[in-house]
């Protein structure tokens, strides 16, 4: 992926600019957030990303204290760096895995939320004739370079949350419950080609769960899944997985991929891992 910016010896991709501009300064310093640039979102975020590799471990507990079978599907979002490589077969390495993919989908769709609200209010008050900020004109000058439209309709197709079913379906399907070697040590948990023959490296699994939700959030192959996901967000429904599910045709071109994806999502009941949305 290109870079937009660079710290010291480090290269700051763009979506990781994007997935937090003014929402972690906001969280740190309400009043000060209008006086940050971006260049001060990026400097907060590098320090933030670096700490949470050192959370990880933290993190990973938490996750495990949460008991799938106990009716416990409120899983918080959070942005993991890595996990460690499931053991084929073992049941309890299929939950800890399902865990830690839901997490970080879960914390990825919170920020496309805030995307979606914020074009929201653009769209408000372009159609009451106000004028935008400068700090709100660049933001969304950066939301449509990332969703690439700068239709507001087109934005609102295309920003949504993908089904945390779904997504931890692909996972584990494409990767084997995080057991395949290459994609553990890639990142690459959802199978995502650079070619035909080698998968894209991601630095962290949050890199690999942004860039596998701007896929399916922004690719024309996947625009029936887009329109039908916002009929569901209209109407306040849940974003199930295994309705959408059946939109995927094309992101494999392996024989019974969606019915294997339903499979999995079955067996798992993932669906209990989804959730509507409201005021969207």
């Amino acid at each position: 992926m290109p870079s937009l910016f660079k710290r010291g010896n480090h290269l700051i991709p763009p979506w990781l600019l994007l997935a937090v501009l003014g929402e972690l300064v906001v969280a740190q310093n309400p009043a000060a957030a209008s006086k940050k640039t971006p260049m001060d979102v990026v400097n907060v975020l590098f320090e933030c990303h670096l700490a949470n590799r050192k959370l990880d471990v933290l993190y990973h507990q938490l996750l495990k204290d949460i008991n799938l079978e106990k009716g416990q599907h409120t899983i918080p979002g959070i942005a993991l760096c890595s996990i460690k490589r499931t053991e084929p077969g073992k049941a309890s390495e299929r939950k800890r895995f399902i865990k830690s993919i839901a997490s970080v989908v879960n914390r990825v769709n919170s920020l496309v939320m805030g995307h979606r609200l914020f074009v929201l209010a653009v769209r408000h008050k372009t159609m009451n004739n106000l004028k935008l900020t400068a700090e709100e004109k660049e933001k969304f000058q950066l939301i449509c370079s990332f969703y690439q439209s700068n239709d507001i309709k087109t934005l609102l197709e295309r920003i949504g949350p993908v089904p945390v079913s779904l997504a931890v379906a692909q996972a584990s399907l494409e990767s084997g419950f995080g057991s395949s070697v290459v994609l553990h040590r890639n990142n690459a948990f959802f199978g995502m080609m650079k070619d035909k023959r080698s998968v894209y490296y991601f630095d962290t699994l949050f890199e690999a769960v942004i860039a596998y939700v701007k896929t399916i959030n922004v690719h024309p192959c996947y625009k029936q899944l887009q329109q039908e996901r916002t009929k569901m967000l209209l109407s306040a429904q849940k974003i199930d997985g295994t309705k959408l599910v059946q939109y995927l045709g094309k992101y494999a071109e392996k024989k019974n991929y969606r019915s294997n994806l339903s499979k999995i999502m079955e067996y798992h009941n993932l669906h209990l891992l989804d959730r509507s949305y409201k005021n969207v």
